[in-house]
């Protein structure tokens, strides 16, 4: 029960994160399907961390959408393309910046276990 009442947590915490950037915020991105793809895959990434038991992923999965979207904002560039269109490079910081926060969840959901099971069996060989 307190390990689904945490990752429930958290996926609230990103579902109000995703209306206040899809509607509250549209104008500073002007994008409407892809904030709902990406809430769709840090919703995918929880459900699986939950399911593994992995605290740590479901955190970072929610840093990466939130904290990748205000990322995208700071560091994106407008331009046009060669027929006139206008583009943006904000959905692929944000991509990358999602991207990178779940792996680095994995990394530290992981790493420590895996260093952990290294020392116990150093120790057990003494």
């Amino acid at each position: 029960m307190k390990r689904s009442l945490f990752h429930f947590t958290w996926f609230v915490l990103l579902t109000a994160f995703y209306f206040i950037v899809r509607f509250c915020l549209f104008d500073l991105h002007g994008m409407k399907q892809y904030p709902l793809i990406l809430f769709a895959a840090a919703s995918f990434v929880i459900a699986v961390s939950m399911v593994l038991n992995a605290r740590l992923l479901t955190v970072f999965s929610f840093g990466g959408y939130s904290v990748g979207f205000l990322l995208g904002h700071i560091f994106h560039s407008e331009g046009t393309d060669p027929g006139g269109g206008a583009t943006d490079n904000i959905w692929i910081i944000w991509l990358i910046s999602f991207i990178c926060f779940c792996v680095l969840g994995v990394l530290c959901q992981t790493v420590p276990k895996y260093l952990r099971r290294i020392t116990d069996k150093k120790t057990d060989v003494k």
